[in-house]
């Protein structure tokens, strides 16, 4: 590796040195200064023998650099896709990727064998790759609701779309929150899948707090509508919040915390209501005055 010594800070040499620490491979100062940093050559030879990557002078490191950034991106994705490329800390500047090229060239075959592609560019598998991850975040969320049983795979099989339609259709039906055109598209599903995941979390909290009595299932049906006005009932203050958001599920889990808090006192003082019925106050109060 041959660079040209600059008698100033130089613009590129900072960007090579804002790149490689985000990378982990060097952890000096960023000055632009590369004539006698013998840190930075010795992270930029580093980073070249890593990714088996040309890093002859300024430019070619540069174009070696977005090469890598990009296959830390993929290879980030393929393991969390269940495919092992012993990624030390590919974001961070605590390590760098290890055991780079020949493992996740061998990788991306298994990827490719998996669903079935051949002949596409490296491009094209790029874009699989992305379709795999939204289909792995679609299993993961149709399995909190209970509509998937099968592997969290990425991989868009019958059982997947069967769990897909049922989830459809049984939203459909819930003019409440979810209509027909919202699953428009990936970004529809994902919406509905996360609002669906976000009603159920209230349920959920609605049933330790005794307003709900149905299935935690992410519909909003007449049931969860009217525990959700009981609660905003006994708790006015929060009669603007709607379900299914993270404001509403934030003040669930504050009066959860208030009536945990509120039977903790009366355990500690030995509060009796049959005992001392005038002069204390019931749970609910204790809550609200917690408050």
């Amino acid at each position: 590796m041959v660079l040209r010594s600059l008698q100033g800070p130089n613009i590129k040499i900072e960007e090579i040195q804002k790149e490689l620490k985000s990378l982990g491979f060097y952890s000096g100062i960023i000055d632009g200064l590369e004539h006698s940093n013998r840190e930075l050559r010795a992270a930029i030879t580093s980073f070249g023998h890593t990714f088996k990557l040309p890093v002859n002078d300024v430019a070619t490191i540069l174009h070696s650099i977005k090469i890598a950034k990009n296959y830390c991106e993929q290879a980030t994705k393929l393991n969390r896709l269940g495919y092992d490329i012993n990624i030390a800390d590919v974001n961070g500047a605590n390590g760098h990727v290890s055991d780079t090229s020949g493992k996740f060239h061998n990788v991306r075959i298994q990827f490719e064998k998996v669903h079935a592609l051949v002949g596409l560019t490296a491009q094209e598998v790029n874009a699989w790759i992305d379709r795999a991850i939204i289909t792995q975040d679609r299993q993961n969320s149709l399995a909190r609701l209970g509509y998937y049983q099968g592997q969290i795979n990425g991989i868009e099989d019958e059982p997947t779309k069967v769990a897909l339609e049922a989830f459809v259709e049984d939203h459909v039906k819930d003019q409440g929150m979810l209509m027909p055109a919202v699953f428009n598209g990936d970004k529809g599903i994902k919406f509905s899948l996360d609002k669906a995941i976000s009603v159920k979390q209230n349920q959920e909290k609605l049933i330790k707090l005794g307003y709900y009595y149905g299935k935690a299932d992410g519909i909003v049906n007449d049931t969860t509508k009217e525990a959700v006005c009981a609660f905003k009932k006994t708790h006015p203050t929060y009669s603007h919040l709607v379900i299914g958001t993270s404001q509403l599920d934030k003040e669930l889990a504050h009066a959860i915390s208030a009536r945990e808090a509120a039977h903790k006192f009366i355990e500690k003082h030995k509060l009796n209501s049959y005992e001392h019925e005038s002069e204390q106050l019931t749970t609910d109060e204790l809550c609200h005055s917690a408050w």
